[in-house]
């Protein structure tokens, strides 16, 4: 795994203490390793969601081509029934 190294505040390093003391995390790295893959979440999802949010609009405005069954054949993809 590859390492880093990162300057954090007092106050980050007294938050992952803190995370470590509760048992939730076995040590420091577990934690930031998990907050990150958290973060990298949230950011994923905000960028499902804007898609979905312009999609939605796409469609209140008229702008879509309805999808049969079928047409996903041309893609590859045959939902399953």
């Amino acid at each position: 795994m590859p390492t880093i190294t990162v300057e954090i505040t007092e106050e980050q390093k007294n938050c992952l203490d803190q995370e470590v003391a509760s048992g939730r995390y076995a040590d420091c790295d577990s934690a930031v390793r998990q907050l990150l893959e958290l973060g990298m979440h949230s950011q994923r999802k905000r960028a499902v969601d804007a898609k979905l949010k312009e999609a939605l609009k796409e469609i209140e405005r008229g702008e879509f081509i309805p999808w049969h069954k079928g047409d996903a054949v041309r893609l590859g993809e045959e939902p399953k029934a």
